[in-house]
């Protein structure tokens, strides 16, 4: 077979370009082209690197050779030898340390003899310190001095105690509730002014027993300790907070008789006006009734038409109506603030308008119909008339006290809307006093119809007084149920100070046992001692407070047995409720 001639003149060209190329150095004719080309990437390598293939840097041979011996580990004998030169070296710096401290502590009495030395000299203001010691002992003698004298009021004021409570109980046989108040809160006064001068004489005993260095200022005073500057700092603040106590004693104990508030909206502290309203409230009251059965024997029943009216001494009436509706109870308005004293009425047509005269020139004015009904109040103070309640009839109204609403949908927690008194913080109080309804209203409502209207009335929160208690068939309140009336108070007349045309009302509550006739009675005779109380204990508005009684017929709980939950005093805040009417215009 023979081979295309383009076949045969390649492999000619190829055979003769081999035959052509120059051999290697030392390399033999007869060696192929992988062996040539092997040796020329050898003979590369070592050209870069510069020294001949196999031969190695100095310094990695010694390294090498010399890696057996770093990497070999001591023997347990030789780290004891080391262990133990480490701790001879820490002991050595230990001594050394402490020998510089012994220098130290030894080099400074030298400077502090050498400093007084050398400032003797140069410090006259020196001289001057024994005049200030004995200045000190001055003042010293003369707080003794004091002391002994408050020592000796007070032994006198103990010994004449007892002689002048005989002297009391000898001429006052007879002595009421509220000149033993009077007398418990004298006594609580004079206590404590006495326990404010026994803490001062014990700060002034401290203050004569500590030595002289340390008065001195902290800075004269170099080797005082922390522990010391501690202890001194938390006495220094114990007699900071008891002067500060103090102080405010003596302001409670010094503060006027009469405090005038803003338009005329109370009095707080008015001691001699509230024994004259007690004077006065005795002689309205003469030889009344004190307890439910008393109250009982003294009714006098007369029927008109379909209805029965009920009169009871102090003004009261009740009146049962036919058709099943709940009776109602209705009280002379004017009766509270007759117990001020200055005191005028006035006809007006069919109604009796009554002016009321408080300590400072406040004038309460109530205006009654025929039949007794409460029809306008306001507060008038230096010619300004604030309207707080309008009760007359309007145009386009309809005719009747009760209102019908569904129940209210409560969007606020139940304990934020029925507070109990006993519990509430005194922030929960004035928030629950200045709440607003529940739900919007469709319209305002006459001072009637809020009263006998529960649906209307449950629009707003209320808060329960469960802490106070009543004696089984009485309505008067002990001086230990009085004392618990003092949060309740102090939110009244914070809200009264920012709004005075506040109106809250004071509903009383009883249980379902008895009769329906006394458990009103009595219920609303518990809602007016209430507000009487607020007044003249605490100094809230009178004007601004109304109350009602509605015995069993708003049970909490729906039993017919004796429930202490269902004995209650609760207020309401009507004020959102209420038609308003703008001040000034004629009665």
């Amino acid at each position: 077979m023979t081979l295309p001639k383009p076949y045969l003149l390649a492999g000619t060209m190829l055979s003769t370009i081999l035959l052509l190329q120059p051999a290697p150095v030392g390399a033999s004719q007869t060696e192929s082209p992988i062996v040539v080309a092997q040796q020329a990437k050898e003979d590369g390598k070592e050209r870069r690197s510069g020294r001949p293939e196999g031969q190695e840097r100095p310094a990695r041979q010694e390294q090498r050779q010399q890696r057996p011996m770093a990497q070999a580990q001591p023997s347990r004998e030789e780290r004891q030898e080391q262990r133990q030169q480490r701790q001879e070296q820490r002991q050595e710096q230990r001594q050394e340390r402490q020998e510089q401290r012994q220098q130290r502590q030894e080099q400074k009495p030298a400077a502090q003899q050498q400093q007084p030395q050398r400032s003797e000299p140069q410090r006259p203001a020196a001289q001057a310190q024994p005049s200030r010691e004995q200045q000190r002992e001055q003042r010293q003698e003369q707080r003794k001095e004091e002391r002994e004298q408050r020592r000796d009021a007070r032994d006198g004021k103990q010994e004449q105690k007892p002689a002048a409570q005989q002297q009391q109980q000898r001429s006052e046989p007879q002595r009421t509730p509220a000149q033993t108040r009077e007398q418990q809160r004298e006594q609580r006064q004079e206590q404590r002014k006495e326990e404010r001068e026994q803490r001062r004489d014990a700060r002034d005993g401290k203050q004569e027993q500590k030595p002289g260095a340390q008065q001195q200022p902290q800075r004269s005073d170099p080797q005082r300790t922390p522990a010391q500057t501690r202890e001194q700092r938390q006495e220094q603040r114990k007699e900071e907070r008891e002067q500060r106590r103090d102080a405010r004693d003596d302001k409670k104990d010094d503060k006027p008789s009469v405090e005038r508030r803003p338009d005329g909206a109370g009095q707080r502290g008015d001691t001699r006006g509230r024994e004259e309203r007690e004077a006065a409230r005795r002689r309205l009251d003469g030889d009344g009734p004190r307890r439910i059965d008393d109250v009982r024997k003294q009714r006098k029943e007369e029927k008109q038409g379909d209805r029965v009216v009920i009169r009871e001494p102090g003004g009261r009436v009740i009146i049962r109506e036919g058709g099943g509706r709940p009776p109602i109870i209705r009280r002379d308005e004017s009766r509270r603030f007759a117990v001020y004293g200055k005191v005028r009425t006035e006809r007006r047509g069919n109604d009796r308008v009554t002016i009321a005269v408080r300590p400072g020139g406040v004038e309460i004015i109530t205006v009654v119909d025929a039949n007794g009904r409460l029809i306008r109040r306001s507060r008038r103070v230096g010619g300004r008339e604030i309207v707080l309640i309008n009760n007359r009839p309007r145009a386009g109204r309809p005719a009747g006290f009760f209102v019908q609403l569904p129940p209210p949908r409560l969007r606020i927690p139940r304990e934020r809307y029925l507070v109990a008194a006993a519990a509430a913080a005194p922030a929960l109080i004035y928030q629950t006093l200045t709440a607003p309804p529940v739900e919007n209203l469709e319209r305002r409502y006459s001072l009637d119809e809020i009263r006998y209207s529960e649906p209307v009335r449950a629009r707003m929160p209320r808060i329960d007084l469960d802490s106070v208690n009543f004696a089984t068939g009485a309505w008067e309140l002990t001086p230990d149920q009085i004392s618990k009336l003092s949060a309740i108070a102090e939110g009244l007349n914070k809200a009264i100070e920012a709004d005075p045309q506040e109106v809250f009302l004071i509903e009383g509550h009883t249980d379902a046992t008895g009769n329906d006739l006394d458990n009103l009675s009595l219920s609303d005779r518990r809602a007016e001692t209430v507000a009487m109380i607020l007044a003249d204990e605490f100094g809230v508005p009178p004007e601004n407070l109304e109350t009602q009684g509605y015995g069993a017929q708003n049970l909490r709980v729906d039993t017919p047995s004796a429930e202490a939950r269902n004995r209650r005093v609760t207020i309401v805040r009507i004020t959102p409720l209420l038609e308003r009417e703008t001040a000034g215009s004629a009665n």
